[in-house]
């Protein structure tokens, strides 16, 4: 029996699932005590952007992306990055899992606690 791969992209803040494409080259990692990695490529030539939802699925630090092999969810983290190269007509994807988030927080405020 041949192993199915889907990648599922999902708005960050409500989960909903946005789109489902056909992503290739496709690597991802977990890491102990990191945030796992993924890469991949969707050539834009060949499919219907607009029916895909394309533009709005893959917007970097809004939208996540879930791996389902099989029906079971393997891995899923969010979007950091895209690129469009014009010449081959594809867009590359970067995302790290979940824990990644924390990486990129920002602290605005300073607060000193003294005898706390």
């Amino acid at each position: 029996m041949a192993t199915t791969y889907r990648y599922l992209f999902a708005d960050l803040l409500t989960n909903e699932i946005i789109a489902e494409l056909p992503l290739t080259g496709v690597s991802f990692t977990q890491q102990l005590n990191q945030a796992g990695t993924f890469n991949a490529h969707l050539l834009l030539s060949g499919i219907n952007s607009y029916e895909y939802n394309v533009d709005a699925s893959t917007i970097p630090m809004r939208n996540a992306i879930y791996v389902d092999r099989d029906g079971v969810l393997v891995w899923g983290g969010i979007i950091w990055s895209r690129s469009y190269n014009s010449t081959s007509q594809i867009l590359t994807l970067e995302a790290r899992e979940f824990i990644s988030f924390f990486e990129r927080r920002r602290i605005t405020t300073t607060t000193e606690f003294t005898n706390a």
